[in-house]
């Protein structure tokens, strides 16, 4: 928070009224050396040049405000000076991400359905089958935390039937923002902790519904970031109805280029 200074000049004239015979009773300059003679010729508590009486005197300067006025301002000057100074030097900080320029992420997505039910599958227009996806960018932001470009998220490939090769967002233009999330660094190297494809430029945390919100994620990967570059695989079983069983295989591997 910046103040601006002000100055407020108080000005104290003390006027004694003056009898109208000097002769019956003393007055302060009115007799020839009482404007230096050091001594209250007047008995009012003010004495030579404090006295109004000798600020007309060729030995006084005047109402002693005047100094007043040459001291307020100095003290304002200075005081500007320093904290434009101050505020200038502590303005910019880095994020540690900002160096990377540019980001590759191919990601791909292989679905193992039971055995068993092979038949049923085929009839349904569902095999085995690997859906990659590959997204790049240029580099757009970035904070403690996140870095966010601006490129594409889209299929590359697949050998998939049916609805598979939907099942992940990419907008059908092709374009989309990155954000990677990651870790800060301690012992060891940073990681990348997040991946997030998104069609709307500020969405660059998980949403609910992210494929009806224009998104795809990875997250909790801790996937340490060596020679700029990450890679994370996972494994997980679900089942279709509840009845056939299907594994699924993740695969990730994000290079950053500075």
């Amino acid at each position: 928070m910046r103040f601006s200074p002000f100055v407020f000049l108080g000005l104290l004239a003390c006027q004694a009224n003056a009898p109208a015979d000097k002769d019956a009773a003393p007055y302060e300059g009115d007799e020839p050396g009482e404007c230096t003679d050091g001594a209250d010729n007047d008995q009012d508590g003010y004495f030579d040049c404090e006295d109004n009486g000798c600020w007309n005197s060729p030995d006084c300067d005047g109402p002693p405000s005047e100094a007043d006025a040459d001291t307020d301002s100095d003290t304002d000057s200075d005081t500007d000076a320093d904290t434009d100074a101050d505020t200038d030097a502590d303005t910019d900080a880095d994020s540690p991400w900002d160096a990377y320029r540019s980001v590759e992420v191919q990601y791909s997505l292989s679905f193992d359905f039971q055995d068993s039910y092979e038949a049923i599958l085929e009839s349904w227009g569902l095999w085995d089958c690997t859906v990659h996806l590959a997204s790049s960018g240029t580099f757009d932001a970035a904070d403690a935390t996140t870095a966010t470009f601006d490129g594409t998220w889209q299929v590359t490939e697949h050998d998939c039937g049916g609805d598979l090769e939907d099942s992940l967002w990419s907008d059908a233009s092709g374009e989309a923002w990155t954000t990677l999330h990651f870790l800060a660094e301690g012992e060891g190297a940073p990681m990348v902790d997040a991946f997030i494809a998104h069609r709307d430029r500020d969405d660059t945390a998980p949403l609910a519904d992210a494929a009806a919100n224009g998104q795809f994620y990875v997250t909790d990967m801790g996937a340490p970031l060596a020679d700029h570059r990450a890679t994370w695989t996972d494994t997980e079983s679900t089942t279709i109805d509840g009845l056939i069983g299907l594994d699924l295989q993740h695969d990730l591997m994000v290079e950053l280029y500075e």
